[in-house]
């Protein structure tokens, strides 16, 4: 477990340097060890401190039954899927009014132990790069690339982003930046193999609630107080990714969510 203090917390002031490249965050502004977990998974990126402040989170009775959701997705992301799942059956008897998800979301970490199909497909080959592209030029292909956990250059104009989970990739992808042609994207399983082209979603300019920036989406039924229902056409290989993502502030404009926390 790290060895952290409070000294170690993002200032707002570096916390809105932070946003002048990423978007805000659904993050408390109290202080508190779930709003530093939170600032340290999302804004420092820092793994193993967040999964520290999620356990002082769980352990104070602060959000429990969040920062347990949380706190496995860290695990999950930290490689410690076997953990994360261990933590879901240990808690089992918190999520009983929640059981269908909770259901879900631990059989999804539990595929991720020995994973199948689409979801072994958790890195993307980028070809037709400029030459002299390095790892900060593949990033900045994406206006949101906080899931990519490691850029690789394996020769001149061809590079290979690496991620937690196959829905990672995808929701990166979702936020590709340039025309569709103009690089060439392909899926890599975490064999090597490349197993097919990447598609590009088209995006609409009309922001909608339901709509998560896609055309012709139906909307969906209201289930409860901090997730919607799945969208439409939308399939999830990891449910921590659904869970985690799908909140209702994960719908709301960027300039409208820094009145909201």
């Amino acid at each position: 477990m790290p060895v952290v203090s409070n000294a170690q917390i993002l200032s707002p002031q570096s916390n809105s340097q932070v946003s002048r490249k990423h978007p805000p965050f659904p993050i408390p502004r109290k202080e508190s060890p779930y709003a530093w977990a939170k600032r340290a998974e999302y804004i420092e990126k820092d793994l193993a401190k967040a999964e520290y402040y999620y356990k002082e989170a769980i352990a104070r009775g602060e959000r429990v039954v969040s920062a347990i959701k949380d706190l496995a997705g860290v695990l999950h992301q930290q490689g410690k899927t076997q953990q994360a799942c261990e933590l879901l059956e240990m808690y089992r008897p918190l999520f009983l009014n929640k059981e269908a998800s909770y259901n879900n979301l631990l059989s999804s970490l539990q595929k991720q132990l020995n994973p199948t199909g689409s979801s072994l497909n958790k890195n993307i080959k980028v070809s037709g790069l400029p030459h002299s592209a390095d790892c900060e030029f593949v990033r900045q292909l994406f206006s949101n690339d906080l899931r990519i956990k490691e850029v690789e250059i394996e020769s001149e104009g061809v590079a290979v982003l690496k991620f937690s989970s196959h829905s990672a990739a995808r929701k990166t992808v979702d936020t590709y930046k340039e025309k569709e042609g103009v690089y060439i994207l392909e899926w890599v399983s975490v064999n090597g193999e490349v197993s097919g082209p990447v598609t590009i979603r088209k995006k609409s300019n009309v922001f909608s609630f339901f709509s998560n920036g896609e055309e012709s989406c139906e909307v969906p039924e209201y289930q409860d107080f901090s997730y919607f229902s799945r969208l439409p056409n939308v399939e999830f290989e990891d449910y921590i990714e659904e869970i985690l993502n799908y909140s209702i502030l994960s719908y709301v404009k960027a300039h409208d969510l820094q009145t909201l926390v």
